[in-house]
C-alpha cells in the first residue's frame, strides 16, 4: 500500500468519523432553549401524570383489600385536590403566574410545584371546613 493510498484511507475514515458525530455535537453543543414557562408546562403535566397514577394505585389497593373504605377515600380526596390544582396551575401558567422566573433545575421546580400545590389543597380544605 502506497502513502497516498494511506492518506486517502485516513481522511476518508476522519470525515466518515465526523460525520457520524456531527448529530451528537450539534445536540451538545446546541440544544434548543427551553422557556420558563415550556419547562413549567412539561414538569406540572408530569406531576398531574403522577397524580393519575396514585389514584389508579389507591383504587387497586382498595380493590384487592389492602385499603379500607375510609381510607381509600381519604387519600382519594387528597390526591384528586392535588389533581385539580395541577390542572389549575397549568391553566394558570403564563409570564406573570410563573413558579420561577428564570430555568432552574427540574428538581427545584418540583419542589416548588409540590409546595405550591399543597399550599393550594391545604386553602381549599380550611374554607370547607370552615364554610
Amino acid at each position: 500500500m502506497s502513502n497516498a493510498s494511506i492518506v486517502v484511507a485516513f481522511v476518508l475514515a476522519t470525515l466518515l468519523l465526523v460525520w457520524l458525530a456531527l448529530p451528537i455535537l450539534r445536540g451538545y453543543y446546541h440544544s434548543p432553549t427551553v422557556t420558563p414557562v415550556e419547562q413549567q408546562r412539561i414538569r406540572l403535566q408530569r406531576y398531574y401524570a403522577r397524580v393519575l397514577q396514585n389514584l389508579h394505585d389507591i383504587d387497586e389497593d382498595f380493590a384487592t383489600g389492602k385499603l379500607d373504605a375510609d381510607q381509600h377515600r381519604h387519600l382519594r380526596e387528597q390526591w384528586i385536590q392535588r389533581g385539580i390544582q395541577a390542572l389549575k396551575a397549568l391553566d394558570a401558567l403564563e409570564t406573570d403566574h410563573l413558579l420561577a422566573e428564570e430555568p432552574i433545575g427540574d428538581d427545584a421546580l418540583d419542589q416548588a410545584i409540590e409546595r405550591k400545590i399543597e399550599a393550594a389543597v391545604l386553602s381549599v380544605s380550611a374554607s370547607e371546613r370552615e364554610g
